[in-house]
């Protein structure tokens, strides 16, 4: 899993342990989480953020914002950055 910010130039990297074949979804949800809170830290006042994932599953948990209970920390996590910095997503 990566975050790619070009605008800083960076790019943060993780290995997957094992046990993410078993729960690939939750590691695809925890990449977007992250997105939102490095985008939020890494970027002065970020207005608009993209965020690009092949999986449409991920995209529709953030967009609907309709989880299962084992994702409601991840979401209510990445939509806390987006009220508290006032980041509009795409």
């Amino acid at each position: 899993m990566a975050i790619h910010i070009p605008s800083l130039k960076l790019a943060l990297q993780c290995p997957l342990p094992l046990l993410a074949l078993e729960k690939h979804f939750f590691f695809l949800a925890l990449m977007v989480c992250s997105a939102f809170h490095s985008g939020a830290l890494l970027i002065e006042s970020p207005h608009c953020l993209v965020i690009y994932s092949g999986n449409t599953n991920t995209v529709n948990i953030f967009n609907s914002l309709h989880v299962s209970t084992s994702y409601n920390q991840l979401v209510i996590s990445a939509m806390n950055v987006v009220l508290d910095h006032n980041i509009d997503f795409w």
